[in-house]
């Protein structure tokens, strides 16, 4: 996987340094299991399967509110990159969801 900066900084974040450093460095192939200990994939499946689980992932998260989603998705991404929480009044409940 070509790593440029951005990607660099976030995958150090992700697994560490030293992980970050084995990994890179070592240039070699990981099982599923290795990489999904290492938090580097949420689930591991069959190949065969894939597609409908893909399609069960996804039909999950369409169900649930597009508002609310990215709303939590923008909070979990500013926290990432500042490691802080953004507040401001939508996120903290002040003003109308709906």
């Amino acid at each position: 996987m070509p790593l440029g900066v951005a990607s660099t900084t976030r995958f150090v974040r992700l697994v560490g340094p030293a992980r970050a450093k084995e990994i890179i460095m070592e240039c070699r192939r990981y099982s599923a299991a290795e990489a999904q200990a290492w938090g580097l994939v949420h689930r591991v499946v069959a190949g065969a399967s894939l597609a409908k689980e893909v399609r069960a992932y996804a039909d999950l998260l369409t169900r649930k509110p597009f508002k609310a989603m990215a709303e939590v998705k923008a909070r979990i991404n500013a926290i990432a990159r500042t490691g802080i929480p953004e507040v401001n009044a939508m996120t903290e409940g002040f003003l109308d969801r709906g």
